[in-house]
């Protein structure tokens, strides 16, 4: 098993010490309207003295070309200037990976609403098979993984929204022949239920040993609260982690604001998960 910590370039260097593999660059679309610069430059100062391998984490929201409102990146969109735009974003991620050699990249599928899923998702999930289909014939060296999602997702706003689609283990059945395998995020996981359910975890496991080659980890209460320290939820870590091959694990604490008072909630998720396994 590789551990990895989250990292941003305006994050203290003492959240990179932390890591012990690598590191999971969080981009956010002030990093798209600089074209990626700053992080050129701080990965260049960070490989002078240390040897981690990279994953990529994609940006949620994009500005919109047309409004200039922070927009999320949404790959089943069935609005036409949304999906085209955040295919771009993806592919213009991809292109940055590739210039860094990055090994992973970390894809949301998208389909978050203001409303739940109340009619069929059939359009949604084709628009999301094409473009993961046009992504995966990029040509990149490392893993291009799609992340499980909850059932109430929420915004940076502070509005909670819904997820529509890959938020439940079947979901994922028909998506991963488009991509490299899977990332699955406890929280996320153990919320696809509204009442908090380790049984979607555990069928998670069952399904997708194979494919799932990365975990985001933090606790979790229902019916909407992700994010936690280890220990404050209801999550069986212990023995959901035991189901994965942990030979081609990569797991990164998720903690909400796990970064500050320089990371040191990642470090106390990090040496809780120790312990359990």
């Amino acid at each position: 098993m590789k551990f990895g910590i989250v990292y941003h370039w305006r994050d203290p260097f003492e959240i990179v010490q932390m890591a012990d593999d690598f590191l999971e660059l969080r981009i956010f679309e002030e990093d798209l309207k600089n074209k990626y610069r700053p992080w050129k430059s701080k990965l260049k100062e960070l490989r002078k003295d240390w040897d981690y391998e990279i994953s990529i984490h994609m940006p949620e929201y994009f500005e919109h070309p047309n409004t200039g409102l922070n927009t999320l990146v949404d790959l089943a969109s069935t609005e036409r200037k949304i999906y085209n735009f955040s295919l771009e974003v993806i592919k213009t991620l991809i292109e940055f990976g590739k210039s860094i050699e990055a090994s992973k990249i970390i894809i949301h599928p998208g389909g978050i609403s203001e409303q739940p899923a109340l009619g069929d998702t059939t359009k949604k999930m084709d628009r999301l098979k094409k473009s993961l289909s046009e992504i995966s014939g990029m040509e990149f060296a490392g893993d291009i993984l799609l992340e499980n999602m909850p059932w109430f997702y929420w915004r940076r706003d502070g509005t909670r929204w819904f997820s529509t689609i890959c938020y439940t283990p079947q979901d994922f059945r028909p998506l991963l022949k488009y991509c490299d395998g899977m990332v699955l995020d406890f929280s996320h996981g153990y919320l696809s239920d509204s009442s908090g359910s380790n049984r979607y975890l555990e069928e998670y496991t069952e399904l997708y040993k194979d494919q799932i080659q990365y975990v985001h980890i933090a606790d979790s209460l229902p019916p909407d609260n992700e994010g936690l320290q280890i220990g404050e939820g209801n999550i069986n870590f212990e023995g959901i982690l035991n189901k994965l091959d942990k030979t081609q694990l990569w797991l990164v604490p998720e903690v909400w604001k796990g970064h500050e008072n320089f990371g040191e909630g990642f470090e106390i998720a990090l040496d809780r998960i120790n312990h359990l396994i």
